[in-house]
């Protein structure tokens, strides 16, 4: 049985068919449920204080309505405007499409906690755009690293391929910010075995800053505007860069807590 990330692009592969019959295994759903109530159990949030949680890949909406049965509350992000709507239906949270292979600009440290369930494996291959693995997870661990307050953590539940895969999710990662490792549920079952990348987002605007140039360089080679290439970056480049991306300055609400809008 092939994968379904190597039969096309997910917006393409969750049609509404594909969505109305993923609703309906009720089989899948508890697998699904289970996983995201291992992934919030794995942010250690500070109990009985409600938090505010990206669900990347958010699909149905099932991670969040766990994230609800925990008091929290999620912002979900999909490319699949068929999987989104299954999960407008639901107490899922608030909802919009987009493509987490591309960023997302949220204001910066609006979240204290992110969640991603069966989705990141898609950001391992080219996509139709050509945007290479390399590219596609600069760009989505870029913005998480930029939307989560420091300190909070990222779990990202995916399936990879192999080793290989896993290593360089977490070596990007790292780029970025975000500094953790893998946890392996059931390691000695074919079936069962789950991967949970489990990070957290440390104050390293260095590094941010340096990823987000990074990535920069790659889409300007992509699109034949390279003028050679790119090692480094002053401190004031790091500066502009930080501030053009949102990931300093940003509005507080009168608690004193960042506005989680897009900009």
């Amino acid at each position: 049985m092939s994968r379904p990330e190597r039969t096309g692009a997910p917006e393409q592969f969750y049609s509404t068919a594909e969505a109305k019959k993923y609703a309906a295994n009720k089989r899948m759903n508890e697998v699904q449920m289970h996983m995201a109530e291992r992934a919030v159990d794995l942010l250690q949030l500070p109990a009985g204080k409600p938090a505010l949680i990206l669900d990347a890949g958010c699909g149905s909406g099932v991670g969040g309505q766990v994230v609800a049965s925990y008091g929290h509350f999620m912002i979900g992000l999909d490319i699949s405007q068929a999987m989104l709507e299954v999960a407008e239906s639901t107490d899922a949270g608030d909802v919009l499409k987009g493509d987490m292979g591309q960023g997302f600009r949220f204001r910066g440290g609006s979240f204290d906690g992110a969640i991603s369930i069966s989705a990141l494996q898609w950001l391992l291959l080219p996509d139709d755009a050509q945007r290479e693995a390399e590219e596609r997870l600069l760009a989505f661990f870029t913005s998480l690293s930029r939307c989560l307050r420091s300190g909070a953590r990222a779990v990202l539940q995916l399936y990879p391929e192999d080793a290989e895969h896993m290593d360089q999710v977490v070596a990007v990662a790292k780029r970025c910010g975000l500094f953790g490792g893998v946890v392996v549920d059931f390691p000695n079952s074919s079936k069962a075995k789950k991967f949970f990348v489990v990070l957290q987002r440390q104050s390293a605007d260095k590094d941010l800053a340096q990823a987000i140039f990074d990535l920069r360089a790659l889409q300007e080679g992509r699109l034949g505007k390279s003028r050679g290439k790119r090692t480094g970056m002053s401190r004031r480049q790091r500066m502009e860069v930080m501030r053009a991306s949102g990931a300093v300055g940003g509005k507080r609400n009168r608690d004193g807590k960042k506005l989680a809008v897009l900009k």
